[in-house]
């Protein structure tokens, strides 16, 4: 079960394109027009007519529709409409621990066999099996592998069973409780914290300040069975529930189950009242400081309106939609302004929202550099009276136009390959609600329609009423606090608001530059491996391309660059840059353009622009659509041929890191993110963040320096999706393959061999400065690198998917001693030797001897008796349903195809992988296990808090 989300919001984006999916884009602006516009009527709302809708005689409402990616499968949601909110006092936080109750006994589904059943069927908990909890709804989500008969009519009967069976039983209540208990442990940070304060100012007097779903610790360690079934009763009710199911299947045969399985629920006792969720107060210009260390810089600045609770209507959505174009402007003006030499604030941006039917708030954020608060609000105010004071430009909402309805475009032409699983989330969001669900087809029509006529005055008219409601609400958090506290604030925003603000300056585009590399490179040789679809491509000046044609997601292709030796070829003895590799390269922009110059620029290009260390190369990365390879694969080029290496990025970075230390410090989970990878590679400087003082003694130049083999290191260029090979060839030609010979990247190139250090007697303590109650526990045991033997490395896969299901019913179901037990697993395709498998869990520190003790036992039967064939399958089977998804999606084939040109045991693994898993044998995991899951071998590691860092006893 996932974390109870904060909040739930609805922004003004899902109301307008509702059904819709759409890409990050970027799009040419269009000349201004000096003729008057009028407004098009707004066409009506078209429900998508693929769904089937109904409703059961019991009042239970339902979705059906049927979807093939997946090629198999289907995603099943059930809504329960109903959070925190609709808690009693003496309830506080029970709605949330009900979704993990209604997993641990039912009337039919015995404690303990809910997950089992579903593993049986290759259903991981987690993945495939998930739940929240938010303040106005829980929702239960089953990801299925198949649709056959078995599968969805167990499916079926555990949705039946949670939504009106479940037992409740006192013992099993108490089980549960230390699992709520360490959520709630390991969701608390000074960040949690710092909204939770922002929350309680922005929205005071109202219910959601006094419901947040984790509730009460108090209630949640004493409250008895009666207060759970009050509210399972009040609320798991027919007439309050929504399912929703998209896949492989026949929605009349899904509606015929859904009807047998679910016609008889009813209700038991009376229903549950709405919450009564208070009046939007009446505000004035207020402040509020909120210090704690590890909350990060921040401020908001906002205004509350009574909540706009008008029906869905197309008039309502161009309205939304005319709104959203003229904060996109405003955003962008905002995003330019943190990027200039000397930022006010390192990023900003502005929104409109309802928050739960509670309020309306038009909101400005802002982080900053620690102590910069001053010059981030100053700003953030005179770009608000700019915006209201002289509006947007023509040329600036054209823009916005162009990009939005590129996105929309991009959603029509990838319309038949969205996943069952994005349908399943948008129509239930739609019907939670009562929206309609549209095609994406739909949504551009209407976006034509709303925007046909629409000029800058239309939009510059609604602008000017965002920023009407009560307040403004000044909330600032950070880690120090503010000389001269509220009042100092309230006098820095009066003083700002009182500045003169002239008309924002006109921007001359420069155009893209980087159309040609020189001749075209011609293909010298060409491979095509018939039976996984890939080509491989050799140029005349070396470059290297690998291709692989997919139909899986259309108007999707992914494009990795792989150039270099990567991590491989860094120095061991000197701190690694990686962390500001990104903001180096790509945020420095070109030689011709800077990073914002090129963003405008491309306006109407989609395309990406991200860079790496690998173990074995520097990887530069982007998705794009068919219509705009030619784009991406300049962008990538330009960035390897020309960068010029702008410091702003890196200063940006530099600016949050001493903060950013302190956040992580705050947190066990942090402090072990952030320390074990070091302790995995001793000695070796270019494995993990580096200390604050070498971040900080870090510049352009490094990154420049570590960068260096772009300029003359062997290329792979890697694309996969919805290309073909000639377009790839030919787009590959045009840009890297025209660049000055490279050299070749050898066959199997053999690094040093790698290996952990012997564990220590006693374990490795660490400490961090948060909640006295926190902590983690981790064991860890060294295994082999991925290519050492093949076969065993699945063979470890399984056993560690083994691990795992004992992992969750010891620590867990048995001892509900924590909320999310994992497991941990790595080894690398470069370096040999190197890999481990390893557990953890979230207890305090003084209850970690407990944990470890059970890990020697839980390894000790491992290595003794190999797992009963019922738990080998259940283990097995979500990893092989896992993989066979996986090998539908880009992502996979992107992953699995880097390198592999130079290294042909990697085509092997491809092959391999699926009937690989299925020749592991509860055999092969007992020896694996008696190999690997030695004692003397294992590395124990707590991480506890400042004044408790002993090793346990």
């Amino acid at each position: 079960m996932s974390a109870s989300r904060f909040l739930a919001t609805w922004g003004v984006a899902a109301l307008i394109v509702s059904g819709s999916s759409a890409a990050t884009t970027q799009h040419k602006g269009t000349a201004a027009s000096a003729a008057p516009r009028r407004a098009a009527p707004s066409p009506p709302l078209v429900s998508d007519p693929a769904v089937r809708y109904g409703r059961l005689a019991n009042g239970m409402r339902y979705a059906l529709r049927h979807n093939a990616t997946p090629a198999t499968g289907a995603s099943f949601l059930l809504r329960i409409g109903a959070g925190s909110l609709n808690e009693q006092d003496d309830q506080r936080g029970l709605a949330h621990f009900i979704e993990h109750m209604v997993f641990n006994g039912s009337r039919h589904v015995p404690e303990g066999e809910y997950a089992q059943m579903l593993e049986r069927y290759g259903l991981a908990f987690g993945a495939d099996v998930n739940a929240y909890t938010t303040q106005d709804e829980t929702v239960y989500m089953l990801e299925l592998p198949e649709t056959d008969a078995k599968v969805v009519d167990t499916a079926l009967l555990l949705f039946r069973e949670l939504a009106g069976e479940t037992t409740m039983a006192d013992d099993a209540i108490d089980r549960e409780r230390g699992v709520v208990l360490s959520e709630e442990r390991a969701r608390s940070s000074p960040s949690f914290r710092a909204q939770v304060a922002q929350l309680d100012f922005s929205a005071r007097g109202q219910l959601l300040t006094r419901r947040l779903p984790i509730g009460d610790v108090d209630i949640i360690r004493k409250a008895k069975r009666d207060r759970f079934l009050r509210f399972y009763h009040a609320y798991y009710r027919p007439e309050n529930a929504i399912f929703v199911a998209v896949g492989n299947f026949d929605p009349a045969a899904m509606e015929a189950k859904l009807k047998a399985r679910f016609g008889d629920w009813r209700g038991v006792g009376p229903a549950g009242a709405k919450p009564k969720l208070g009046a939007v107060a009446p505000r004035v210009a207020e402040a509020e400081i909120f210090t704690e260390s590890g909350a990060p810089s921040g401020l908001e600045l906002s205004w509350n309106d009574a909540p706009d609770l008008t029906p869905d209507s197309s008039a309502k959505r161009r309205k939304d939609m005319i709104e959203q174009l003229g904060l996109n402007v405003f955003n962008r003006r905002l995003a330019k302004l943190a990027v200039t030499d000397y930022p006010p604030f390192t990023s900003a941006s502005a929104s409109h929202s309802t928050l739960l039917k509670s309020l309306s708030r038009m909101e400005i954020e802002a982080r900053f550099e620690a102590g910069k608060w001053s010059a981030a609000l100053t700003t953030v105010e005179q770009e608000r009276r700019r915006l209201v004071d002289y509006g947007i430009t023509q040329r600036e909402l054209d823009r916005e136009i162009t990009e939005l309805r590129q996105q929309l475009r991009s959603g029509v032409a990838g319309e038949t390959t969205r996943s069952s699983s994005s349908l399943a989330s948008q129509i239930l969001g739609a019907m939670a609600q009562d929206k309609a669900f549209t095609t994406p087809v739909d949504a551009l029509a209407r976006f034509d329609g709303y925007t046909r006529g629409l000029d800058a005055a239309q939009v510059n008219g609604v602008l000017k009423t965002l920023f009407r409601g009560q307040g403004p609400l000044l909330h600032l958090t950070g880690p120090e606090p503010i000389a001269g506290g509220n009042a100092a604030v309230l006098e820095a925003y009066e003083a700002a608001s009182k500045l003169a603000v002239a008309a924002p300056p006109v921007v001359a585009y420069k155009p893209w530059s980087y159309t040609s590399f020189g001749q075209p490179g011609h293909v010298v040789e060409r491979t095509r491996i018939a039976d996984l679809g890939v080509t491989f491509v050799r140029f005349d000046n070396g470059v290297r391309l690998t291709v692989r044609p997919s139909a899986t997601t259309r108007n999707s292709i992914q494009v990795g660059v792989r150039i270099g030796g990567g991590l491989r070829d860094l120095p061991k003895d000197k701190p690694s840059p990686g962390w500001i590799i990104q903001p180096g390269l790509i945020e420095g922009g070109l030689g011709r353009l800077t990073a914002a110059e090129i963003d405008d620029a491309l306006v109407g290009k989609q395309y990406g622009a991200g860079v790496g260390i690998g173990e074995n190369a520097f990887v530069l990365s982007g998705r794009t659509q068919p219509d705009d390879l030619a784009t991406q694969m300049q962008v990538l080029a330009a960035y390897v041929t020309d960068p010029a290496f702008r410091p702003d990025g890196v200063v940006r970075m530099k600016a949050h890191a001493a903060e950013q230390d302190q956040q992580r410090q705050t947190s066990s989970s942090g402090v072990l993110s952030f320390e074990l990878i070091k302790l995995l590679h001793p000695g070796d400087r270019r494995f993990g963040l580096p200390p604050l003082q070498d971040r900080l003694a870090m510049g352009i130049d490094d990154v420049r320096a570590t960068l260096a083999p772009l300029k003359t290191g062997p290329i792979e260029v890697v694309m996969v999706g919805d290309v073909t090979v000639e377009d790839a060839i030919r787009r590959t030609a045009e840009t890297f393959g025209a660049l000055p010979p490279r050299p070749q990247a050898p066959l199997l190139p053999s690094p040093p061999r790698m290996s952990l250090p012997d564990p220590a007697a006693q374990p490795i303590t660490l400490v961090h400065l948060g909640r006295k109650d926190q902590g983690t526990a981790l064991a860890l045991w060294p295994t082999n690198d991925y290519f050492a033997d093949y076969q065993e490395t699945l063979a470890i896969g399984v056993m560690t998917s083994v691990l795992e299901l004992r992992l969750l019913d010891e620590f867990r179901e048995k001892q509900g001693l924590t909320y999310s037990p994992k497991t941990l697993r790595d080894s690398s395709k470069v370096f040999p030797g190197f890999g481990y498998t390893a557990a953890s869990v979230e207890v305090p520190a003084d209850k970690s001897g407990a944990f470890f003790a059970g890990m020697a036992a839980i390894a000790r039967s491992l290595r003794e008796t190999p797992p009963s064939q019922d738990e080998f399958d259940r283990a097995v089977r979500p990893a092989l349903e896992s993989s066979r998804q996986y090998r539908e999606t880009n992502d996979y084939w992107a992953q699995a195809l880097a390198g592999a040109q130079t290294d042909p045991r990697r085509i092997e693994v491809i092959r391999q992988m699926i009937p690989g898993i299925q020749r592991v044998t509860p055999a092969d995991v007992q020896r694996v296990a008696a190999k690997y899951l030695r004692d003397a071998a294992e590395w124990r590691v707590v991480v506890a808090p400042a004044g408790q860092n002993m090793p346990p006893k």
